[in-house]
């Protein structure tokens, strides 16, 4: 019984040090809503009960419409639908790497 307890806490102690490594990478995530509040440094989108901030880089271009022709920031209103692309640091920092306006 000893023996297998130590295997547990082994596989335990493996389990969260490999998921810690893998929290170190810049995972890839999307949010599609509706827009809440946009400005220079975030969009705020509402996706369900949800509000979702995403700050977004300076300066930021990564804005298409749904037919992938390039839009401006200064497009996006709120009410509007959009797709936002970003990543996620370690620090759970949701941070915008593209944005598109699929709808008015």
């Amino acid at each position: 019984m000893k023996r297998s307890g130590a295997l547990l806490v082994a596989a335990v102690l493996c389990a969260v040090l490999c998921g810690s490594g893998i929290a170190v990478a810049d995972p890839m995530g999307s949010v599609t809503g509706t827009v809440a509040a946009v400005s220079g440094s975030s969009i705020d989108v509402r996706s369900g009960r949800q509000i979702v901030h995403i700050v977004l880089p300076s300066p930021f271009f990564a804005v298409y419409l749904a037919d992938k022709s390039r839009a401006a920031l200064t497009d996006i209103a709120p009410g509007m639908t959009v797709r936002v692309t970003f990543t996620v640091s370690p620090t759970g920092l949701q941070t915008a790497r593209e944005i598109d306006i699929l709808g008015a």
